[in-house]
């Protein structure tokens, strides 16, 4: 295994204002590809506290993860100075911070959601060594961490809507975890880290078929057949509860569209009969090629389902 060491002049930071759905306005970055004099980035959990009986000492019980970033540039003002340089507003805004090491040319990219501003400060560096502006921001989430070779001609741009993410629910006392990202341009799932799918579950396409499979299950949770069909055991409207995990979610940003527990029941908002359409915040699974099956904020669409 080879590993890499990413310092921070190799990282560059931008940020753009959120649009009503906390998608980036990419047409309108409020700062490009900046390269920052220091970097933090905290994950906090939010936690409760339970007292066992009989137990001596509290136990505590992480619930979910939060984000701080902060982070100080050099204080410049463009010219006229009258605007007073940069000024941060009550808004949601998007960040994203890339990271291409100098010698093998390999990136890694993590873009931080629903980012608001906390606190902000100007420290002078010396006497005559000017001033760094220092942000402090929280972020809700974190889209599921990239990374590839090939230099920084080979980064991709960052997506204009908000993260697909596949996720492994094992039960009430574990947190989520990355299994797959989703691609909707092509409809194809990648592992976020390789070999993290094979003990939990399994996302595949076989022979133009589509497959969810848990590990040390005989037979597929949901299947979308050479037919286009969309094969589950049993079809709910709403969410599970927990004496079924563990389970497989899909989340299109900060919402779960669709939930597949391991005994094959499918959780949606709703499920309709008809051609499936393709769209922002939808899950495309297809047959041969073709798309046969989505799975969004608004419900499970197939021309033909079986339970």
């Amino acid at each position: 295994m080879s590993l890499i060491a990413l310092n921070l002049l190799e990282s560059t930071v931008t940020l753009y204002p959120s649009q009503a759905d906390g998608s980036p306005d990419l047409t309108s970055p409020i700062w490009t590809g900046v390269t920052v004099e220091n970097l933090v980035v905290r994950e906090r959990w939010m936690k409760a506290e339970t007292r066992p009986s009989g137990s001596r000492w509290p136990r505590k019980h992480p619930l979910v993860q939060q984000y701080e970033l902060s982070l100080g540039r050099v204080w410049s003002l463009q010219l006229p100075t009258a605007g007073g340089g940069l000024v941060m507003g009550r808004g949601y805004y998007v960040l994203d911070v890339v990271w291409v090491d100098g010698d093998s040319g390999d990136w890694h990219r993590e873009t931080f959601y629903n980012v608001t501003i906390s606190d902000r400060s100007r420290t002078s560096r010396d006497i005559d060594g000017g001033f760094t502006d220092e942000q402090v921001f929280d972020a809700e989430y974190m889209a599921a961490p990239s990374g590839g070779t090939g230099g920084p001609g080979a980064v991709p741009a960052i997506a204009g809507g908000l993260p697909y993410v596949v996720k492994w629910n094992a039960g009430p006392d574990a947190a989520p975890v990355d299994l797959y990202a989703y691609d909707p341009a092509t409809h194809g799932f990648t592992e976020a880290v390789a070999g993290m799918a094979a003990p939990r579950a399994t996302l595949a396409y076989t022979a133009g078929v589509f497959t969810l499979t848990f590990a040390g299950a005989s037979e597929s949770a949901m299947e979308v057949g050479t037919d286009g069909s969309l094969t589950v055991t049993a079809m709910a409207v709403g969410a599970p509860d927990r004496g079924q995990v563990p389970w497989v979610e899909f989340w299109y940003g900060p919402i779960r569209v669709a939930c597949v527990t391991s005994g094959g029941r499918l959780y949606a908002a709703s499920f309709v009969n008809g051609a499936a359409v393709d769209g922002v915040g939808k899950f495309g699974l297809t047959c041969g090629g073709a798309l046969a099956v989505t799975l969004g904020g608004t419900g499970v669409v197939a021309a033909v389902m079986e339970a």
